[in-house]
């Protein structure tokens, strides 16, 4: 069962669909096998919660000033 943590923005939203589908898993393994350090997710992530983008704005009340 995923728990039940409000989302700061559509990156968090996102982060729980690939961690309920595992797909944050094979993306890992993926990278590793590529010769990459990370995936990438946790900046994306933290890139797509940003406050001044405009799906935040509107749909996570994100118009911080």
């Amino acid at each position: 069962m995923i728990k039940s943590i409000k989302s700061t923005g559509l990156g968090d939203d996102i982060a729980k669909v690939t961690k309920f589908i595992k797909a944050d898993i094979a993306a890992e393994k993926v990278s590793r096998m590529l010769g990459y350090k990370s995936c990438g997710c946790a900046e994306r992530q933290k890139a797509l919660n940003k406050p001044e983008l405009l799906v935040n704005k509107v749909f996570y009340n994100n118009d911080k000033k």
